[in-house]
Parts: C-alpha cells; structure tokens; sequence
C-alpha cells in the first residue's frame, strides 16, 4: 500500500471558501494539488483503495507539499468514518477547517423568495438573528473541532 504523504487537509461547509484557497494556493511554487480538485478519498471514494488515491497525487514533485481538498470529511453529522481514517493514517497532518457566519450563509444559499407567498429563508433568518437564543443553537467552530479530534482517540 501507497499513501501520498498529505501535510494538511481543507475541509469545511460548502460556499464557505474552499475553491478560492485551492484557486490560491495553486499559484505557490511548493504546494502539490491534486489532480482532482475534491478527492473525497476518506468518503465517498474509500472503496477505490490507496492505488486510486496515490494516482491522484502523481504529479507531486520532490520537496512538495501534499494537501487533500475535501470539505465533506467535516459533515460527521452524517459519517464519522473520514476523521477516524484521518486521524489512523495522517495523524501529523494539519486540518484547515473553513467556516462561515451562518447568517450570511444561509441568505446567500437559499433560493429566491417563491412568489405563491411563502416565507423567504431570508426573512425567516432576520427574524432568527433578532433573537439571541438561535446562537446557542449554533455549533461552534470549537466544538466541532474537539469533536474531530476526539475520533483519533
């Protein structure tokens, strides 16, 4: 068995990020992208096996860094597995871990306003975020991240 030897890994919600920091970190000289933008190796592609995943990482030079674009490994509300796979065979590596405030998220995802008189999910949260207690509903970037660390153990 293979393993690219991967530094860090980006993961996080969608719209929050992770294809502007892979636009830019193409551009440095000494990290190593792999040929596919998300490899969802940990996730949905674990049944392709390490060849599978060390060809995506073919093009990885000497002396390059390795980094795994994948903002699905964070959802552990759905699967724990991508932490623990993690954590078992890169527990050196380091975990990028983008978020967004949940109010502009949530305005900015939603589709437009229907015009059969529905509520707007935009309205609905400048109701929410009138009220303080929808925060303590929020989890917090902490949170998750103990979370995280508590399935390499």
């Amino acid at each position: 068995m293979f393993s690219p030897d991967i530094s860090f890994f980006v993961i996080g919600a969608a719209r929050c990020g992770t294809t502007s920091i892979y636009s830019y970190l193409t551009q440095h000289p000494r990290i190593a992208i792999p040929t596919i933008k998300e490899p969802r190796f940990f996730t949905q592609n674990w049944k392709e096996g390490w060849d599978w995943y060390a060809e995506v990482y073919g093009n990885i030079g000497p002396g390059e860094i390795a980094s795994d674009f994948s903002p699905g490994y964070s959802n552990m509300s759905i699967n724990a597995k991508p932490a623990r796979r993690i954590a078992k065979f890169y527990p050196d590596a380091r975990i990028i871990y983008l978020v967004r405030h949940p109010i502009t998220f949530r305005t900015r995802t939603s589709p437009p306003t229907s015009r059969r008189g529905r509520t707007s999910p935009k309205s609905t949260w400048k109701r929410a975020s009138a009220s303080s207690s929808w925060l303590s509903r929020v989890p917090s970037a902490f949170s998750i991240m103990r979370d995280i660390r508590a399935c390499g153990k």
